[in-house]
């Protein structure tokens, strides 16, 4: 009798320790890799030489991006997320970096010409059946740095072609967007500045 009740406490031991190996190994089979936007990539340059000075003092998120696993839309309506492709930092952190880095005040100077408040409204990959694609999608105000107040607000979207399953292509993808809308910020306060184009004041709808 001691022998069967020893037999049993034995294979339940057993059993819940063979559990126990499995589940650890389900959970450190899981790799989970980092990402952030591409600092290697050459920004794309644009025609002329840059010589306006911004900083981004703020970024809001849209609530869908504030996760930290990267985000995919399946359809209109319905996102996900990879669980094991995860952001390094937070996307605000990256985006002003990136904004900043290109912006930079040139030589001693200290106050930028212009502050840039950004509502990140897309920061995702788009999935369907004809194929993959990168959207960036921004609200840009730019303010005025002596008093805070609104210059000019406009929506910049952006789209890449995303060409492969592998989830750098999107991040590299993700970051090319990014900067062609830094691009087409450049270019529109630069004609600001010049006076040949009356963007202060006016609100552009979404593209």
């Amino acid at each position: 009798m001691r022998k069967c009740r020893f037999l049993k406490s034995f294979f339940a031991k057993f059993f819940c320790v063979c559990l126990l190996l499995l589940f650890y190994g389900c959970i450190t089979s899981s790799k989970v890799s980092y990402f952030t936007l591409d600092v290697k990539q050459p920004l794309i340059e644009s025609n002329g030489e840059k010589n306006i000075c911004l900083e981004v003092v703020s970024i809001k998120l849209s609530e869908p991006l504030k996760r930290k696993e990267i985000m995919f839309r399946s359809s209109s309506v319905e996102i996900g997320y990879y669980s094991e492709y995860l952001w390094a930092s937070s996307i605000e952190e990256m985006v002003a970096l990136r904004f900043n880095k290109y912006f930079s005040c040139p030589g001693v100077k200290i106050k930028p010409d212009y502050y840039l408040h950004i509502d990140l409204l897309n920061f995702e990959q788009e999935v369907s059946p004809e194929g993959s694609r990168a959207i960036v999608s921004m609200k840009i105000e730019i303010l005025n740095p002596e008093d805070m107040k609104l210059i000019s607000q406009r929506y910049y979207t952006e789209v890449e072609v995303i060409n492969s399953e592998d989830i750098v292509e999107t991040v590299t993808k993700l970051s090319r967007a990014t900067d062609k809308i830094i691009i087409r910020v450049e270019k529109d306060i630069s004609e600001y500045v010049r006076g040949s184009s009356q963007v202060g004041g006016r609100t552009d709808a979404p593209h």
